[in-house]
């Protein structure tokens, strides 16, 4: 038992000690970013997110420093990603449609009805985390509230519950739905020129060629080739090689 607890106790030094020093990194970029130093920010910064500490304000400040040295596919990358974690901040909204503007292809999506458009602004306004957090509190909220009508019966009244446990319903569907959504793989396309091709094989035809910086869904991979899809249903194949996953 002894032994155990030392080594809980160990453990949790090691665990504090390397986020404290993660921290410390990170301020050391944001310091050498005020001073002009992007490259070294850069760099900086890159070692922690190399190390798996992963934050929006990470994703952000890595999106900013790409974009001042010219890295626009790596910009847009860590700005995608820093959405997945800040999706209601407005500087990363900002500067992830600055960086598009730079982007090459315009691919537009299927038009449709506007109020499509309203309910992925609501499904989208937490993040997965968010709403994972959301449903398990009301969760335990709607637990707490049926016990108690059933503790103390017509003592409570049973509108609160109702409305608890609707709510709690709510935020599972949506949780539900942003996992199978975020399920899906997305990437950037990260090499000036890419030929897209009707097969997985150099020799293949090429179908229609895709530039830096393009968000791109994948669809499935084989032996170093990337099925892609486009927002206006076009498809085809690439070297996984010229593509990074968000």
């Amino acid at each position: 038992m002894r032994r155990t607890t030392i080594f809980l106790l160990l453990l949790f030094s090691y665990s504090v000690a390397a986020t404290s020093a993660t921290k410390s990194l990170f301020e050391k970029g944001v310091d050498a970013y005020r001073h002009g130093k992007v490259d070294e920010a850069l760099g900086t910064w890159q070692s922690v997110y190399e190390r798996g500490y992963e934050s929006g304000a990470l994703c952000y400040n890595l999106g900013n420093a790409h974009f001042r040295t010219g890295h626009t596919a790596q910009a847009i990358l860590f700005y995608e990603r820093a959405k997945n974690l800040l999706p209601r901040d407005k500087d990363v909204t900002a500067n992830l449609g600055l960086a598009r503007l730079s982007v090459v292809d315009r691919v537009e999506a299927p038009v449709r009805l506007i109020i499509w458009n309203w309910v992925d602004v609501a499904r989208d306004f937490f993040s997965l985390r968010e709403l994972r957090l959301l449903f398990i509190w009301f969760g335990v909220l709607s637990c707490a509230c049926i016990i108690a009508v059933i503790l103390l019966g017509g003592r409570v009244s049973r509108a609160v519950p109702t409305v608890v446990v609707v709510v709690w319903l709510v935020f599972g569907m949506v949780f539900v739905w942003r996992s199978i959504l975020d399920s899906q793989s997305y990437a950037i396309i990260t090499v000036d020129k890419v030929d897209v091709k009707s097969a997985p094989d150099e020799a293949a035809k090429d179908v229609f060629a895709l530039h830096e910086g393009l968000k791109i869904r994948i669809k499935s991979g084989l032996a170093g080739w990337l099925n892609i899809e486009l927002a206006d249903g076009r498809r085809g194949w690439i070297p996984a090689a010229q593509a990074e996953q968000i």
